[in-house]
């Protein structure tokens, strides 16, 4: 019964890791997301300015 127990501490320690590696990589992707959205404003901004030049 104590090994059982010890091995559902290990695997709840690291379903806990994973989910916070899931989290991470969550984070991180959204922050790609928010960082490519705004180099695509600014490019379309870009080509707007360079539109109305002519």
């Amino acid at each position: 019964m104590r090994t059982t127990l010890k091995r559902i501490t290990s695997i709840n320690k690291r379903i806990t890791a994973i989910r916070q590696n899931a989290n991470d990589i969550e984070t991180e992707a959204e922050t790609l997301k928010t960082e490519l959205r705004d180099a695509l404003t600014s490019i379309e901004d870009g080509v707007r300015e360079a539109s109305s030049e002519k």
